[in-house]
């Protein structure tokens, strides 16, 4: 997907989040991030959100971790305006940007930095409008290009940074098959590293697992998918992904 894209999925599960949260409870749990209610999800994206608008508007170079406490949610705001006005910022702020934007990003390989927010914030807010719209039982799904993108940034990018991803005693592979997409990746991952590829041995993963893209997608985040998810071989070779993946 290509910024222009990204910016604009974001702007609808946006939009998409601010609907459903005018009617939901800010105190009711969130079962697909346990220990979490409505406004503990909130505040988490929105804050996610304000500090990548903060590196890009600035175009702050250096290492910039996140901290939460730097964005303030008052006990009186409402939660959904309050979710609304940042996540607009964010948008305003990608769309006005130079395609030559310096700015420190957390992974490797990417296109560049402005892509890299516009795709790390598209595929962060689609995946907690997930959690949003399991609240309300209400859910939507992905688009088919979204949801092959998202994976790939979470499988290539996101789970092989350093000390992050599936880790395991046990060395493991675990492939991933597309059946309404061409697109193939296989996770590689041990004690010390989480590696992936964009191709698929069959002979050499120990376990795959076969579901329509945006399903694959849902499932790889621990999210619920809307369609059959189906595993092929090492059983245990899943679980061992899915415990720290």
């Amino acid at each position: 997907m290509d910024t222009v894209a990204l910016i604009s999925q974001l702007e609808s599960d946006s939009a998409r989040i601010g609907e459903v949260l005018v009617h939901l409870d800010p105190d009711a749990p969130v079962t697909t991030c346990p220990g979490w209610n409505v406004r503990d999800l909130i505040h988490h994206l929105s804050c996610t959100q304000r500090w990548a608008t903060d590196i890009v508007a600035e175009a702050k170079t250096h290492k910039h971790w996140m901290d939460l406490s730097h964005y303030h949610l008052a006990a009186d705001d409402d939660l959904s305006a309050w979710f609304t006005q940042g996540a607009n910022r964010l948008a305003d702020v990608l769309t006005d940007a130079p395609e030559d934007l310096d700015c420190w990003v957390f992974m490797s390989d990417v296109r560049s930095p402005l892509h890299f927010w516009a795709r790390r914030q598209a595929h962060e807010t689609a995946i907690h409008r997930v959690d949003v719209e399991a609240v309300a039982g209400q859910l939507t799904g992905f688009g088919l290009t979204a949801a092959a993108d998202g994976l790939d940034e979470l499988l290539t990018g996101f789970m092989t940074r350093p000390n992050r991803g599936p880790r395991a005693d046990i060395a493991s592979s675990v492939g991933f098959v597309a059946l309404n997409h061409d697109g193939r990746w296989t996770v590689v991952f041990d004690r010390d590293s989480c590696r992936s590829t964009r191709s698929l041995d069959g002979d050499q993963v120990q376990a795959t697992v076969h579901a329509n893209v945006e399903d694959l997608f849902a499932w790889a985040w621990d999210r619920p998918a809307i369609g059959p998810v189906a595993i092929e071989g090492d059983a245990e070779a899943v679980a061992r992904f899915k415990a720290t993946g």
